[in-house]
């Protein structure tokens, strides 16, 4: 049986590849990622930018103790990104998404 516990920096690029494999199939994540030959870097930086900057900084983020998997979530009133903010994570937000796809998901 696996422990869960909060996740810590030293764990973030685990945590990172747990999530990627976990949501390959999701319909939204496969929605918002590319899907061209760059898609598991895609992949990444969607979660990157999900841990980094959305979510860690409010602390609810877990992980089992091995980092097998995790869990990130906001808690309410945090999840809404402001114009500034959307500017700032604009060159994360492409990554994952890819230029040509930019403007059609926002």
């Amino acid at each position: 049986m696996s422990v869960v516990r909060k996740l810590v920096p030293a764990d973030a690029e685990k945590a990172i590849a747990a999530l990627s494999r976990a949501f390959e199939s999701d319909p939204f994540v496969s929605w918002f990622v590319r899907s061209d030959a760059h898609h598991d870097k895609g992949m990444r930086a969607f979660f990157e930018v999900g841990l980094h900057e959305l979510t860690f900084p409010f602390g609810e983020c877990y992980v089992t103790d091995g980092v097998e998997g995790a869990a990130l979530w906001n808690p309410p009133g945090t999840w809404s990104l402001g114009l500034y903010d959307k500017l700032r994570l604009m060159p994360e937000f492409t990554r994952s998404i890819g230029l040509g796809r930019l403007l059609s998901v926002f």
